[in-house]
């Protein structure tokens, strides 16, 4: 089998496998194990950070994809990650600043209706840099033909790992 054919075929089994626990996690071990309030903060928090990590990336994970091959040398393709990796650090610094200035704001829209996502609001933002740099480092291990791994992370891992995180560590504090 080929590379291309080969890769193709792992991913569609761990993307079928990540769907079938994830189906497990929201039908079953989530609503044991998690209350349902935090249930709902969790599922907000990642829903919000999902709406922002594209601004964040600033679309570089896709120009790498598409404009990797242009590049001959080892020196231009460093350059392009050198590129890659500085762009969504640069927006996430803008975003945050506008996050931080805008910070009582952002408490002032939630203190009335929804008071248990107050204390963690900061968390939307650190989510959405995570995401936003997998997506990069996704894209770079796509274009040198590595993409099971990181299809892995993205459809197994992820969901059941940020549950446990967020309801083992951050919100007992």
């Amino acid at each position: 089998m080929g590379v291309i054919l080969n890769q193709s075929f792992k991913n569609l089994v761990t993307t079928y496998v990540g769907f079938g626990i994830g189906a497990i996690n929201t039908l079953f071990l989530f609503t044991y194990f998690i209350e349902q309030e935090y249930y709902g903060l969790v599922s907000f928090l990642l829903s919000a950070a999902n709406l922002i990590w594209p601004f964040m990336a600033f679309g570089v994970h896709s120009t790498l994809v598409k404009f990797f091959s242009f590049y001959r040398t080892r020196e231009e393709k460093d350059r392009l990650l050198n590129l890659v990796l500085f762009l969504p650090l640069l927006v996430s610094v803008f975003i945050g600043v506008l996050g931080v200035m805008g910070y009582d704001l952002l408490l002032n829209y939630f203190s009335d209706d929804n008071t248990l996502v107050k204390p963690y609001i900061w968390l939307i933002f650190l989510i959405a840099v995570a995401t936003a740099y997998f997506e990069v480092f996704f894209a770079w291990s796509k274009v040198h033909f590595r993409s099971v791994f990181g299809n892995v992370m993205k459809e197994v891992f992820t969901e059941p790992v940020l549950a446990c995180f967020f309801s083992q560590y951050i919100l007992k504090f």
